[in-house]
């Protein structure tokens, strides 16, 4: 599952398609929305607040093996993030682009073995 629908979201949506990867895009912009439906027929697009955590279950979050947040806001990715890890989302990658908040990933999950 991705959170924001960004060129980022496209190009890893391409890759994750490549690899015959399931893609779930959660955008709410509606006309980014229609966009990426339109250009990637064999992903599920929703238009919705990716960042709603209602949203988020409602759409299977917790059956998910990956969650990336790539929205437009770090914040957001980050408590987005966090919460898809509550939800036993084993793979969970945030994007932040403010080294500032780095604080905030640091004890996010315990490490892998």
């Amino acid at each position: 599952m991705i959170a924001g629908g960004s060129r980022i979201a496209a190009y890893l949506a391409t890759r994750l398609l490549d690899m015959n990867v399931a893609v779930k895009i959660i955008e709410k912009n509606l006309d980014k929305a229609l966009d990426l439906a339109l250009r990637f027929p064999d992903i599920t697009v929703i238009c919705g607040d990716g960042t709603d955590q209602a949203t988020l279950l409602s759409e299977n979050l917790d059956g998910m093996d990956g969650f990336v947040s790539l929205t437009d806001n770090d914040e957001e990715n980050v408590i987005i993030s966090m919460f898809a890890e509550q939800q036993g989302v084993e793979h969970v990658v945030p994007k932040v682009n403010r080294v500032e908040l780095g604080f905030l990933l640091e004890n996010r999950a315990s490490p892998m073995p």
